[in-house]
């Protein structure tokens, strides 16, 4: 089984290289950071609590978000080889924290609050 980098992961491995990186870059990898946080703990904590959110609606979250992380991992991977410039990482970078963000900002609020 190939084991896969989280979200998280490949921003840390991103901002640990030792050819610094701009400052949008590092500003969208804490972004990413941030997402990949705030998912992985509202599907701990409150996805199956949640009254409004189905089954079917978390099943169509986590591929939305698979599909982005897969997006950035072929990025960074090609970053990595030198197959892709630092502008087009960026580039990637931005639309996956854009499809991301829209995804989190849906998520409904813990039902305890």
């Amino acid at each position: 089984m190939i084991e896969h980098l989280s979200f998280t992961q490949m921003m840390v491995e991103l901002l640990a290289r030792p050819r610094p990186m701009d400052y949008r870059c590092r500003e969208l990898a804490g972004r990413i950071i941030t997402y990949d946080v705030r998912i992985t703990w509202w599907f701990s904590e409150v996805g199956t609590k949640s009254p409004s959110h189905s089954e079917g609606d978390l099943l169509d979250l986590l591929e939305v978000l698979l599909e982005q992380h897969e997006r950035l991992e072929t990025a960074w991977e090609s970053f990595k080889t030198d197959t892709l410039s630092r502008d087009q990482l960026v580039a990637v970078m931005q639309a996956v924290t854009d499809v991301v963000q829209k995804h989190v900002d849906e998520l409904p609020d813990q039902p305890w609050v």
